[in-house]
C-alpha cells in the first residue's frame, strides 16, 4: 500500500472531485459542475479546513473538517467530507486519511482531537461498514460518533 501525503488546499483544488461526491451520494442540490461556483465554495471554504489527498503526485481524494462545539470540554471534529476517487478505492486510502485525521487537525488548529463526529447517509451501506471497522458507533439515524 503506497503511503498517503495531505496538504491544505482552497475549494477550487477540489471541486470536480466535490461535484463527484455529490453525484456519488445522489444528492442533487447541484444541478451541475458550474452552479457550484455559487454556493458551495463559501459555505465549504469558510466554514472547514479542506486538505488534498495524494499518492505520489496525484490528487486522488480530499476530506474536509472544522472543529464542533457539542462538547465544550473536548475537542470536536466534525468530518464533514472524506471522498477518494473511484479508481483508488479499497486500497487502504480511507484507512490512511481516518488514521492521519488527528494529525490534519492538530495541525490546524493546535488542538488534539478527541472526539470525531461525522454525517452519513444511513442507505450508504459501504459508508456505514467503512466507519464502523474504525470503531465509531451511530449516534443517530444520520451520523457517527467516536470518543
Amino acid at each position: 500500500m503506497k503511503e498517503i501525503s495531505w496538504e491544505r488546499t482552497s475549494f477550487e483544488e477540489i471541486k470536480s472531485m466535490f461535484y463527484a461526491l455529490q453525484k456519488h451520494m445522489k444528492k442533487f442540490e447541484y444541478e451541475d459542475e458550474k452552479s457550484l461556483e455559487f454556493d458551495a465554495p463559501k459555505q465549504i471554504h469558510s466554514m472547514y479546513s479542506i486538505f488534498r489527498i495524494k499518492i505520489d503526485k496525484e490528487i486522488v481524494g480530499f476530506c474536509s473538517f472544522a472543529p464542533d462545539d457539542r462538547c465544550k470540554q473536548k475537542s470536536v471534529c466534525y468530518l464533514s467530507y472524506l471522498y477518494v476517487k473511484k479508481d483508488f478505492r479499497n486500497h487502504g486510502i480511507g484507512t490512511q486519511i481516518l488514521k492521519n485525521l488527528p494529525k490534519m487537525f492538530e495541525q490546524v488548529y493546535h488542538e488534539k482531537l478527541e472526539i470525531l463526529y461525522l454525517d452519513y447517509m444511513f442507505l450508504n451501506n459501504q459508508a456505514y461498514k467503512f466507519y464502523e471497522k474504525f470503531g465509531l458507533k451511530p449516534c443517530s439515524v444520520e451520523g457517527f460518533i467516536k470518543f
